[in-house]
């Protein structure tokens, strides 16, 4: 960092603002309403806004004076969000890069808007290194894009600007070809998630939307676009229960997307969980691969988020179809006991 970024970033950031900002753990705020409401609803002493309400004014959840206290734990809770420790288990390196990123493009908007071009222009290179590396595609395109402006007209770096006019090109590409196999997708997921029985018109519609993109999948190239067409592809088969190439799609899937290090773990698990099912619709019965699924997925989940559920659940299934009961009731055990499942939907 040249030491004009330094000058830049401490004279835009004086102690004055600093003093202005609200977040939760200020010192001083232990007892404060807010912190005591923080504390409440995340013990459960609260169970809605009436009850939070009752006990701090003896009101209903209309009383100006419990908005203006929920309105300021809400701001607080917001402006703490950007002091989330991601050095923590749950966050690995593309999680880490995502979350600094973002918050990194947040704080260079601000710089910009504040006349303080070379902290902001400064921030948003190194958003784009990490943008381009971990594949977050939105990102890349709307930092180049802002680069390359900036260098067309502040600096005049005729080389700098072309430099970043080429990248926002590319990125602009893969996001409109990501939309497209987003909007392709979404089309089909209602679907997928839902109904899952055969079906003719959905058969042709994922055809005629996997034929089109699979083709561009090569020169696209990215995580995105791959899990849209493969997912689409999967649907095309599965939703005329041709269960063995959609298992054979899956793992053609896996096949380019493992070995990606800016590969989403939430895409990889979808993949890994799907075919684990298609198993046990063909009746694949080896304890063996499945098993190796299982353990590959809850290496990365948490006990007790969504996605636990899910692959035990599929996990469950494969047990039970394939007549290995006293395990089937193992895993029952476990998930029921969980202190999350009560929290869960009822229809999961």
């Amino acid at each position: 960092m040249d030491f004009d970024v330094l000058k830049d970033l401490v004279q835009t950031i004086t102690r004055n603002k600093i003093k202005n900002i609200e977040v939760l753990g200020n010192p001083g705020e232990e007892k404060s309403r807010v912190e005591l409401m923080y504390d409440g609803i995340s013990a459960g002493k609260f169970k809605s806004e009436e009850d939070i309400a009752r006990h701090f004014f003896k009101s209903d959840a209309k009383d100006p004076n419990y908005r203006k206290l929920k309105n300021k734990l809400v701001r607080q809770l917001v402006n703490t969000a950007f002091f989330v420790d991601v050095n923590q288990p749950a966050f690995n390196d593309r999680a880490k890069a995502y979350f600094t990123a973002y918050r990194d493009f947040a704080a260079a908007v601000v710089f910009m808007t504040r006349n303080a071009r070379k902290s902001g222009v400064y921030l948003l290179q190194l958003v784009l290194e990490q943008a381009v590396k971990y594949e977050f595609t939105d990102l890349a395109a709307d930092v180049s894009r802002m680069l390359r402006r900036e260098f067309a007209r502040s600096g005049g770096d005729h080389e700098k600007n072309q430099y970043y006019t080429g990248l926002h090109r590319k990125y602009e590409e893969k996001r409109r070809y990501d939309m497209l196999a987003l909007d392709y997708h979404e089309t089909l997921v209602s679907y997928y998630l839902t109904k899952r029985s055969p079906n003719q018109e959905i058969h042709q519609l994922a055809s005629d939307y996997y034929n089109e993109l699979y083709p561009l999948a090569e020169k696209v190239d990215t995580s995105a676009f791959y899990n849209y067409t493969y997912t689409i592809g999967i649907i095309k088969f599965s939703s005329i229960n041709d269960i063995a190439n959609a298992l054979q799609l899956c793992d053609q899937a896996l096949s380019i997307l493992e070995p990606r290090k800016n590969t989403n773990r939430g895409t990889l698990i979808s993949f890994k969980v799907q075919k684990m099912a298609f198993y046990t619709q063909l009746r694949l019965v080896d304890s063996t691969k499945v098993k190796e699924l299982l353990d590959y997925c809850l290496n990365i989940l948490e006990d007790g988020e969504f996605g636990w559920f899910r692959i035990y659940e599929v996990y469950f299934y494969n047990c039970t179809y394939s007549g290995r009961y006293e395990e089937a009731l193992e895993v029952y055990g476990k998930v029921t006991q969980s202190s999350s499942f009560a929290l869960m939907d009822g229809t999961h």
